[in-house]
């Protein structure tokens, strides 16, 4: 376990909230 595993891990994190995000606010703009 390094510094290397963490910030890949918190790239994928990142990555899929990146992802939830923009899905979920162009819901919220299609809703209107």
């Amino acid at each position: 376990m390094g510094y290397l595993q963490v910030s890949e891990l918190f790239a994928e994190l990142m990555s899929l909230l990146l992802i939830t995000g923009h899905y979920y606010f162009y819901y919220l703009y299609e809703q209107k």
